[in-house]
């Protein structure tokens, strides 16, 4: 889980695999009330963000209820990570179609490609830069322009 804002609670699907098939199961809600509930009051009511592989969709729940909001992001290949981005809007990386993908904090609708990258995993944001971590090779962390998603580089973790 990763805090990205005030508010905003980004947490990951995660996937078991089981002999031929695989299944995703989102974490519990519950747990993370109680683990980081004193941390999220602070904060204002946060939203926590989490992606599904089941049906291609980035989730957003009341980060102290644990009460399912809406699909904050629909028709998403294969949705590894999402964030806010710099402008508002989220931010997902889909690792189906080697892209991160916008779409509209308020709506949901689909602004667009970002960017892209070969095989995008986690993302953060920092100084400006959108951070991917790119899961095939090369293994590399690519960086963004956080507004515009022109690339900005990249360099081999040590």
């Amino acid at each position: 889980m990763k805090y990205l804002k005030p508010g905003i609670m980004i947490v990951r699907s995660l996937v078991l695999f089981t002999e031929s098939r695989v299944r995703v199961v989102s974490l519990l809600l519950t747990a993370l009330v109680v683990l980081f509930g004193a941390t999220a009051v602070a904060a204002g009511g946060p939203s926590l963000l989490v992606t599904s592989q089941f049906d291609h969709t980035v989730k957003e729940y009341d980060g102290t209820t644990g009460a399912f909001i809406r699909n904050a992001a629909t028709q998403v290949g294969d949705p590894l990570d999402a964030i806010i981005g710099a402008d508002g809007n989220l931010l997902v990386s889909d690792g189906q179609q080697d892209a991160i993908k916008r779409f509209d904090w308020a709506t949901g609708a689909y602004l667009g490609v970002f960017a892209s990258a070969v095989s995008p995993g986690g993302m953060t944001i920092s100084g400006g830069k959108v951070y991917v971590c790119q899961g095939n090779p090369p293994q590399i962390v690519r960086s963004f322009d956080a507004v515009t998603g022109a690339d900005a580089g990249s360099f081999v973790p040590t």
